[in-house]
């Protein structure tokens, strides 16, 4: 069976190609098929890893979440999230609860021994409750909380069962006017810290001295110029 060929069954540029060229074409079509097989599949399993990293952070994250959540809900409550001060274990005696406080050294040690031992009418605890009270006004000092150290202070310049407490005091609280460029309130308290150890009958000679040389070892430099005039005045 012959079939008649026809100039329109072919474009007219197929004439011009030899075999070795049409060989040729068709190798390059394939090898051009193939590089994009190969770049199809290569995005396909760019897009695969990247899912797979996607799903691997989300999951990390939700575990991630679940897991403070557990935590939130199974940690034990802070006492200070309801104000609540862990309280310090009392000793039977003043003299015991304010070692344990030095030794300790915090605020709460110290308070102890004025909520445990603040209401004892004996001479011993009342003198122990002071030393606190003394200790406390430093920490509160340090700590620029000046207006509850001075409180304390005050209290103690007032007290009569302890002069040398009283002495302390008032050098912790002319110091602490001296910082405050509070000079002439600083006076008054060096003034009043002469007049106590030059004036007051309950002191042996010895005391008297000791107080002195305390004085002026602790005393700012700046008042004590004035503290020796004064000193020499009341004698």
């Amino acid at each position: 069976m012959e079939i008649e060929s026809t100039d329109e069954d072919w474009p007219g540029e197929i004439g011009e190609w030899t075999t070795q060229e049409l060989l040729a074409l068709t190798a390059g079509r394939t090898a051009a098929t193939q590089q994009l097989q190969t770049a199809m599949l290569s995005e396909t399993r760019l897009r695969t890893s990247h899912s797979v990293w996607l799903w691997i952070g989300l999951a990390t994250f939700a575990a991630f979440l679940v897991g403070c959540i557990v935590a939130s809900i199974t940690r034990p409550e802070s006492l200070l999230a309801h104000g609540q001060i862990p309280r310090v274990e009392r000793f039977e005696t003043a003299s015991d609860q304010f070692s344990h406080a030095m030794q300790v050294g915090t605020e709460v040690a110290f308070q102890s021994v004025i909520d445990y031992f603040g209401n004892d009418a004996t001479a011993i605890s009342e003198s122990y409750v002071n030393k606190a009270k003394l200790q406390l006004a430093y920490l509160y000092s340090d700590r620029e909380r000046t207006a509850e150290a001075m409180q304390l202070l005050i209290e103690l310049s007032d007290q009569q069962t302890d002069l040398k407490l009283r002495a302390m005091s008032l050098i912790r609280q002319a110091n602490t006017y001296a910082q405050r460029n509070q000079f002439a309130e600083a006076n008054q308290k060096t003034f009043a810290l002469a007049k106590l150890i030059e004036d007051t009958e309950q002191l042996s000679p010895r005391q008297r001295q000791t107080l002195r040389i305390e004085a002026q070892a602790t005393l700012a430099p700046k008042l004590l110029a004035d503290f020796r005039l004064q000193l020499r005045d009341t004698q």
